[in-house]
């Protein structure tokens, strides 16, 4: 990006040198620079992704080989009548499913405060 200014190797020169290879100061950059700046490259923000929806969240989780197995197991025991064997089969189902949403959910809620979303 920088390379045709000859700042390449910008992080092994002085502190002073960076500044002025940059045009700032030590104090930063000045409001009609900022603004000259914002003009030229736009706004340094991130753009926000549209939420996926919850049956997409489910469907990506139960696509594992493990959960694949455990749905068919869910169901062939639900045709047979064994509803305590289902049960016992939808336990670590669910579980699986909550465990990968909850963690989506979390992570989500972490990052957001940190990202400048448009």
């Amino acid at each position: 990006m920088h390379e045709s200014r000859g700042v390449s190797d910008w992080h092994a020169k002085e502190s002073h040198e960076v500044l002025s290879l940059f045009g700032v100061s030590e104090f930063g950059l000045s409001s009609p620079d900022v603004k000259d700046r914002r003009e030229k490259y736009g706004q340094n923000s991130f753009t926000k992704k549209k939420r996926e929806p919850l049956i997409t969240t489910i469907y990506k989780q139960l696509r594992s080989p493990l959960a694949i197995v455990l749905v068919v197991a869910f169901f062939l025991t639900l045709a047979l009548q064994e509803f305590v064997d289902a049960g016992v089969i939808a336990l670590p189902l669910v579980s699986l499913w909550w465990w990968g949403f909850f963690k989506k959910v979390k992570l989500r809620e972490l990052l957001t405060p940190w990202l400048v979303l448009k």
